[in-house]
């Protein structure tokens, strides 16, 4: 994602983000879901599941989904030297927005194809 100036309530649209920092941002989305504190070494290990990602380009796109808004970073509480990532409200409701449009397509083709076919 380039560094553009953008007033602080803007938040790029999903599109806009690289396939990288998709990738991280579900995975930091994933981590929450599994009650796992989403450290930096956590992101990496998640993405890692699906694909070949290292540690630096992790870092860079946590750094990106920080300073466009999809995440937040906290300092751990047992000592504060561990940084843990969480999803920001705003981006959440981007991601599902993008996804229900996604998933009306995918029905809408898939009954027009396939019109005895259940629904997706």
């Amino acid at each position: 994602m380039q560094n553009v100036e953008r007033p602080d309530s803007y938040l790029p649209s999903w599109r806009e983000l690289s396939d990288t920092e998709r990738d991280v941002f579900v995975a930091v989305l994933a981590l929450h879901a599994d009650e796992r504190p989403p450290t930096g070494k956590a992101v990496k290990n998640k993405v890692q599941q699906r694909r070949s990602m290292t540690q630096p380009t992790v870092y860079r796109a946590l750094r990106s989904l920080t300073e466009a808004g999809y995440v937040e970073k906290d300092r751990g509480e047992q000592d504060g030297r561990m940084t843990i990532y969480s999803v920001t409200e705003q981006s959440i409701s981007e991601f599902v927005r993008v996804r229900s449009e996604e998933y009306d397509v995918v029905e809408q083709v898939v009954t027009q194809m396939f019109p005895t076919a259940t629904s997706v």
